[in-house]
């Protein structure tokens, strides 16, 4: 589970609504389709990225019910 925390750059203490706040903040920057005139293997390692980030949060949410 501390993985899924290192993902999304949050400790264990956050609250949901920190978790909710960090997971829209990074799932913003490694979103592909902001990544606009980049080459295909930078858009592959995005959306890599994103699958993790959103992997974390559901993860984490689960975990905090």
């Amino acid at each position: 589970l501390d993985k899924w925390f290192k993902i999304l750059e949050i400790d264990k203490n956050t609250s949901r609504t920190g978790i909710k706040k960090a997971y829209r903040k990074i799932a913003m920057k490694y979103h592909p389709d902001k990544l606009q005139g980049v080459s295909k293997d930078i858009i592959k390692l995005a959306e890599e990225k994103f699958r993790l980030v959103q992997d974390a949060y559901k993860k984490i949410i689960e975990n905090k019910s």
